[in-house]
């Protein structure tokens, strides 16, 4: 049987955990609006340690990019990129990163730093991780990178050029950022926690 204390540490450790991974949709376009689809203007997105998911949509016709910027904060690192989710009738679709807060030109890729077709090729397809395939170059001229992308200001875009991509979810990893501040429940059972720890020791005194 659980002690009022044991059941108080459990609560301590479960708000605890609830509150250091940000896990969440940081964009949806249902919700938020269509992501830009100017190169020099996109969409900016605000990220945090943790999951950070942008769910959407793009048209072939008319064409349909969705092109959007996240920070990486000091001491942070993007860690992996997973394809959630991948709803297209066509394979596979153009997915970039340029360093920066835009894409400097939409026909020369020497503008980026990495590209990848995305959705059907192995390693690359709905559940994996397409950071690597960024960095790898699926069309040579970019600069290309290996590892995780560390502090800056990186600009995505994703676009299908045949049928467009009806639904997508990526989901940003992001790592480190120092210590995340504990939940306002946390800061509400400690003083019950340190209560019964003081308690402890006098009630074992006297049963002795």
């Amino acid at each position: 049987m659980k002690t009022i204390t044991q059941y108080c540490w459990l609560m301590l450790l479960t708000a605890t955990l609830a509150g250091t991974a940000n896990a969440g949709i940081i964009h949806d376009e249902g919700a938020s609006g269509d992501l830009s689809d100017n190169n020099l203007a996109p969409t900016a997105l605000a990220i945090a340690p943790g999951s950070n998911i942008v769910t959407g949509s793009t048209t072939a016709s008319p064409l349909d990019r969705d092109i959007f910027s996240i920070t990486i904060a000091a001491g942070q690192e993007l860690v992996a990129i997973l394809l959630d989710t991948y709803n297209a009738s066509d394979d596979q679709s153009f997915f970039a990163v340029a360093a920066g807060n835009t894409v400097s030109s939409l026909v020369s890729l020497p503008a980026l730093l990495g590209n990848a077709l995305i959705g059907a090729t192995a390693g690359a397809m709905e559940g994996d991780d397409v950071l690597d395939d960024l960095g790898a170059l699926t069309f040579a001229g970019s600069t290309g990178f290996s590892g995780a992308l560390g502090p800056g200001t990186y600009t995505f875009w994703l676009q299908e050029t045949t049928v467009g991509i009806p639904g997508y979810a990526l989901d940003f990893q992001v790592r480190g950022g120092g210590e995340i501040p504990l939940p306002a429940t946390v800061w509400l059972l400690l003083p019950a926690l340190l209560m019964l720890r003081r308690a402890r020791p006098t009630a074992l005194t006297s049963s002795r």
